[in-house]
């Protein structure tokens, strides 16, 4: 079995990219190893933030001259743009996020279990039936069909998770009765809020970082602090802490 590889991109997207870029330098710290194995891709913006870091990578991929129609609407193209280009080159790609808490290297057991693409994030709080699906982490090879899904994104939904939920007439109850899914091996965090007793089970978990308070998160699935191993400033501890007492303040009579 060919080795799967890691593939990630960073790109412009007007007012939320300084999230995307702070997101960007914790999961370097969190997770130095992870990335070390990964092929980043990014446009001729972010490249000016990528250049001091890029030694951190297996390979950074400048792509300073999209095609107009992803360039129009990078935010969303680029996860089908730079996926489908990476696939031209390995076989077998996990298109990942930054927001993630890498638990476990991937090793021969996680590859075994990515049989077939694409294989998705199981979202349980997405009330729209328009997203069936979860792309921060996503596996592809090169038998998924990704012309349909990026026909979807440039053309008509300029967002992945409502193109792939159109493309595969996917419904979240479908994604779990089928071999699609990650679960428990790579996970959102608010699957493991509702399921904790599978919380040693996970190489990744999506949706956390220090930005959007992921060391509390990490605390009410139920991990001990001492297993968490999560990277913060000094400024960011002071925070998880003061929204630790708000929890507190507001549930108490």
């Amino acid at each position: 079995m060919d080795q799967t590889q890691i593939v990630a991109g960073l790109f412009q997207a007007g007012g939320s990219f300084p999230k995307a870029l702070a997101e960007f330098h914790w999961s370097l710290a969190q997770n130095p190893e992870f990335w070390r194995q990964a092929v980043l891709y990014c446009d001729r913006d972010t490249w000016p933030h990528v250049e001091p870091v890029a030694h951190r990578f297996r390979e950074v991929i400048p792509d300073h001259e999209l095609p107009p129609h992803v360039d129009r609407q990078r935010k969303w193209a680029c996860k089908a743009w730079w996926p489908v280009r990476a696939l031209e080159r390995f076989p077998r790609i996990l298109y990942c996020d930054f927001d993630i808490l890498v638990r476990r290297l991937p090793d021969t057991g996680l590859e075994a279990r990515l049989v077939s693409g694409p294989m998705f994030l199981y979202m349980p709080n997405y009330a729209s039936a328009q997203k069936g699906v979860g792309c921060g982490v996503v596996f592809y090879d090169r038998a998924t069909d990704m012309r349909r899904f990026a026909d979807l994104v440039y053309s008509k939904w300029n967002c992945d998770e409502r193109a792939w939920t159109e493309a595969l007439s996917m419904t979240r109850e479908k994604l779990l009765a089928s071999d699609r899914h990650l679960n428990p091996w790579i996970v959102d965090y608010t699957w493991l809020l509702k399921h904790p007793a599978e919380r040693g089970n996970p190489y990744l978990v999506h949706g956390i970082s220090s930005v959007d308070d992921g060391y509390n998160r990490l605390l009410r699935i139920g991990y001990a602090p001492s297993e968490i191993g999560f990277h913060q400033t000094g400024g960011q501890r002071l925070r998880s802490f003061a929204m630790r007492l708000l929890s507190r303040i507001r549930r108490s009579p």
